[in-house]
C-alpha cells in the first residue's frame, strides 16, 4: 500500500472514529483514574523482529494477557461506570460474541450491574459458556447479529442498551483509549 493511500485510509478511519463525539488527553486520563484499579496493566513488549520487518520501533501491546483476553473491558467497564444509578439499576444489554461480550458480562457482575448479551446461535460454544461463565445472562438469537432483540430488551425491561458501534459511545472511547495513557504515561 502506497504512503498516499494508507495516510488517506488513516485519516478516514481517525475521523469516522471521532465524529460527532470529542475525545480529549483529559477524557482520557478521567477514564484511565476511573478503571486502571480493575483492570491491570499489561505488558508492553519491544520486538525486535517487527521492527526489522517493517523499519521501525514496534511494542506489543499485551492485552491478551487480560481477564477477558483484550482491551475492549476498559471500554465496557468505563462505559458502565459512568452510567448513572438510574441506569445501573434498569441493567444493561449488548448485542456481542466475542471479547466484548465477556467483558459486560464480567464486570457488570462485578458491579452488581444484571446483563443480557444477546449471541448469534451460530456463537461457538466456548464463547458463550465463558461469557455464561463471568455471570451476565446470555441471549441466543438468529443467525446473525440481530440488533432489534436488543431493542425489545430495551422497550420491555428498560435496559441500558451498551450500543453495537462500540466507537460512538463516548465512554466506551475513553475507556479503550485508556491503552493509549498506559503507553504513554
Amino acid at each position: 500500500m502506497s504512503n498516499q493511500s494508507s495516510s488517506s485510509l488513516g485519516d478516514k478511519d481517525a475521523a469516522s472514529l471521532t465524529q460527532g463525539l470529542p475525545v480529549n488527553p483529559n477524557d482520557i486520563i478521567k477514564a484511565a483514574y476511573r478503571i486502571r484499579q480493575f483492570v491491570p496493566k499489561s505488558p508492553l513488549d519491544y520486538s525486535p523482529r517487527l521492527s526489522k520487518l517493517y523499519g521501525a520501533e514496534l511494542f506489543l501491546k499485551k492485552e491478551h494477557l487480560s481477564l477477558t483476553g483484550s482491551y475492549k473491558e476498559r471500554g465496557a467497564l468505563n462505559k458502565m461506570m459512568s452510567l448513572s444509578d438510574a441506569e445501573k439499576q434498569r441493567g444493561v444489554v449488548c448485542s456481542s460474541a466475542g471479547n466484548h461480550a465477556q467483558a459486560v458480562s464480567h464486570h457488570s457482575t462485578r458491579l452488581g450491574i444484571n446483563s443480557v448479551i444477546v449471541m448469534p446461535e451460530s456463537t461457538p460454544f466456548v464463547k458463550v459458556a465463558a461469557t455464561q461463565n463471568f455471570g451476565g445472562t446470555v441471549v441466543l438469537h438468529g443467525e446473525r447479529w440481530d440488533w432489534g432483540i436488543e431493542f425489545d430488551l430495551v422497550q420491555e425491561r428498560t435496559m441500558t442498551k451498551l450500543m453495537q458501534k462500540l466507537w460512538r459511545l463516548q465512554s466506551l472511547k475513553e475507556g479503550h483509549l485508556f491503552i493509549l495513557s498506559m503507553i504513554l504515561l
